[in-house]
């Protein structure tokens, strides 16, 4: 029975963990530990005894009142004359939590606490705070932030943040995308975050990569003949850069020149999106066609997130009315490596992400023009496995049914 119970506070104290409060079982009582403002008398505290009895439905219990307390001590109202043993307030909010239902527990705030309720864009800022005390605050992280997580939580309104809002906000998107999906996923990470109970899963819809529209990806002789169209001398190299390493349309600022220089064969990225990698010309000879040992970069500033010098590669593009955008000449490489019969993992590795990545996502993009060449090759190199031949002058070897050979 007690493992039980040690059981149940576990999984309690799994949802609290952003609140900086968590239950506790001494003896057959609960108690909340929490770094707790200093009580009347001056003295430091960390444990809140509740006089509960540690059992399944006092447990739950126990959880909502955590969470009331943490808002209270967030918004600076928490008060230990709520709080002490033998305070009327005390009895009051024990009775309201013994005899309320569950559902109705996360009312249960002192009126002082009830003007400053963390809204929505309070808890995003929130997270924001914690997502990047976390990790670095470089250019990666940047951009993933901005991407996946600032270009949902932009939508928040200003009101308290409930389970149906989380869910009202996602079924604003248009299902089976990939904007339900990242909705679903990001407000998911919130709610988990504010200890929020709502399951946003069953909404995300069947969004993949069968789901996209084919996309039309330029014929490398088209790719040649647009570099040469290009007026910009520092774009210009941006561009062949992309079409013969394949990179994303930022990583031309995360080069590493001088290596660049010593080879232009190995070009090697020092950030990135998926970290640093090294990378093989396809075609080679593009390195000598593009003058890509010329470097001259755009005036743009480096330090820039990896959204913004992509987005203004982006604008640039689309200034001179390029054909194709900068992704389908990503895609273009990726492809290519398959002709030159690159290993699939070795692609992978330079693309910058799993092999399951490559082989769901570029493949996914080859033409049928492209695949019949592929076979065409395929079946045209002299090295590949030969059938069996039997000459009509040999007899056919006669097989005895009632022997075991």
């Amino acid at each position: 029975m007690t493992a039980d119970i040690d059981k149940l506070i576990s999984k309690s104290n799994e949802r609290l963990k952003f609140t900086g409060v968590a239950i506790k079982r001494e003896g057959r009582r609960l108690v909340l530990r929490a770094k707790f403002p200093n009580k009347p008398n001056g003295a430091i505290a960390d444990r809140l005894n509740l006089g509960w009895h540690a059992t399944p439905e006092l447990i739950k219990k126990s959880e909502a009142m955590a969470r009331k307390i943490s808002g209270e001590i967030d918004l600076g109202v928490f008060s230990w004359e709520d709080y002490l043993k033998d305070s009327p307030q005390l009895k009051k909010t024990a009775q309201n939590f013994n005899s309320a239902p569950l559902q109705n527990l996360r009312p249960l705030i002192s009126p002082s606490a009830e003007s400053k309720i963390i809204t929505a864009r309070e808890w995003a800022q929130k997270f924001e705070k914690d997502y990047f005390d976390r990790r670095d605050r470089n250019n990666k992280s940047l951009s993933t932030w901005q991407v996946e997580y600032h270009s949902v939580f932009k939508n928040l309104p200003d009101e308290p943040l409930t389970p149906e809002l989380l869910k009202k906000l996602a079924l604003s998107t248009k299902p089976d995308t990939r904007t339900r999906k990242k909705y679903c996923m990001c407000l998911g990470a919130l709610a988990k975050f504010a200890s929020i109970e709502v399951n946003l899963k069953p909404y995300r819809g069947n969004y993949g990569i069968n789901s996209v529209k084919p996309r039309i990806i330029p014929e490398d002789i088209e790719i040649a003949r647009f570099y040469h169209q290009i007026p910009h001398p520092a774009w210009k190299w941006v561009y062949g850069m992309i079409a013969t390493y394949g990179l994303r349309n930022y990583e031309f600022f995360r080069i590493d020149v001088g290596e660049f220089l010593k080879n232009p064969h190995q070009c090697i990225l020092t950030d990135s999106k998926t970290g640093a990698r090294m990378i093989s010309p396809y075609y080679p000879e593009w390195v000598e066609e593009f003058r890509l040992t010329e470097i001259s970069l755009p005036n743009l500033n480096p330090e820039r997130s990896n959204r913004d010098i992509g987005g203004e590669a982006a604008k640039y593009f689309k200034s001179i009315k390029c054909p194709f955008t900068l992704l389908p000449l990503r895609h273009a490489w990726a492809i290519r490596t398959l002709v030159f019969e690159l290993d699939i993992s070795w692609a992978a590795k330079m693309m910058g992400h799993s092999v399951e990545i490559h082989s769901k996502v570029y493949h996914h993009w080859i033409s049928q023009k492209q695949m019949q060449a592929a076979n065409q090759k395929a079946i045209a190199n002299t090295s590949r496995p030969m059938p069996p031949i039997i000459k009509p002058s040999e007899p056919a070897p006669m097989i005895n049914p009632y022997t075991d050979d």
